[in-house]
């Protein structure tokens, strides 16, 4: 997955399954803010880390386009 942000950069992310969520609703952070696990009671968590930060914007990344060779974005 990839996002824009109006911090000017552009995360290029990598999201898998986790283990199942046992307890009501969940939502924590990592400490290197790199990862999110969320999720409800009974299914599976999803994992989000950050694998790229793409730097160079002047403003916030408001556009993003991507096919199977590159990502624009403006």
């Amino acid at each position: 997955m990839v996002s824009g942000s109006s911090d000017c950069t552009v995360c290029v992310w990598s999201l898998h399954l986790g283990p199942l969520v046992e307890s009501d609703d969940v939502c924590n952070s990592s400490d290197d803010a790199h990862s999110t696990v969320c999720g409800d009671d009974g299914e599976h968590q999803i994992v989000a880390e950050v694998r790229a930060t793409l730097k160079g914007h002047s403003l916030g990344v408001l556009d993003i386009r991507i096919d199977k060779r590159w990502i624009v974005s403006w």
